[in-house]
């Protein structure tokens, strides 16, 4: 039997508390197979660390509609996949499981690396790659088999290594934001397999997309926690 101690309980639901919280878990011996009843062993005890549920976001937003923000996705940022929801990425509850959203997030990753010069022929030739750092998602209209997707890619800023964006997936019928997805992502030497900097002709076009993006009239709805 597994419980959970009051005072544990307690702090781990203080509002006010934005230190991580403990809760610990005791696991109670079980019988011994085939001498019903006879306890043996330790108490099993483990600590879960119960983190803020509340991201903090930037002063002064409001998350647009979902069909408003499908309509600015396909006026201001470049289509960079599309797809439509097959069955086998069904799940018990009939539409499309969470594991198929980062699909589609990758496959615009692609389409938006490419757009400025963050190829598959620029890797290769290079032996360079990229590794994702950070992936922020949240879902707000459930995709059905056979619906179709389009992902849309939004610049939001980068260091010497590392890139900051977010991806808009819209569902083409209804014409609403499906999910989004904020990313951090790292270039990387694949020789040593580290971080290493990005090339100049990549941050010229990437910094030509970014300073677009950042003169739209309305703000990415990003999680405000996370930077390049």
């Amino acid at each position: 039997m597994m419980h959970c101690s009051d005072e544990a309980r307690q702090s781990a639901t203080r509002g006010g508390d934005r230190r991580r919280n403990l809760i610990t878990i005791r696991s109670e011996p079980q019988g011994r197979p085939g001498n019903s009843g006879q306890k043996f062993g330790r108490q099993n005890v483990l600590s879960v660390a119960v983190l803020p549920t509340v991201l903090k976001q930037p002063e002064g937003f409001t998350m647009p509609p979902d069909a408003a923000t499908a309509a600015a996705c396909r006026r201001d940022l470049p289509l960079t996949a599309t797809a439509e929801v097959l069955p086998e990425w069904l799940d018990e509850m009939g539409h499309m499981n969470v594991m198929w959203y980062t699909h589609l997030f990758s496959k615009g990753v692609h389409g938006f690396f490419a757009m400025f010069g963050f190829t598959p022929e620029y890797m290769v030739g290079n032996l360079a790659g990229t590794f994702a750092l950070e992936l922020h998602v949240r879902y707000l209209s459930e995709l059905r088999v056979g619906e179709r997707v389009a992902i849309y890619s939004r610049a939001l800023g980068r260091t010497a290594k590392r890139l900051h964006y977010m991806q808009f997936l819209v569902n083409d019928g209804k014409q609403v934001l499906s999910a989004t997805g904020e990313l951090v992502s790292a270039h990387v030497d694949m020789n040593v397999r580290r971080q290493a900097p990005l090339p100049e002709p990549i941050i010229a076009e990437f910094d030509k997309l970014l300073a677009t993006h950042q003169a739209l009239d309305w703000p990415a709805p990003t999680c405000g926690v996370m930077r390049a």
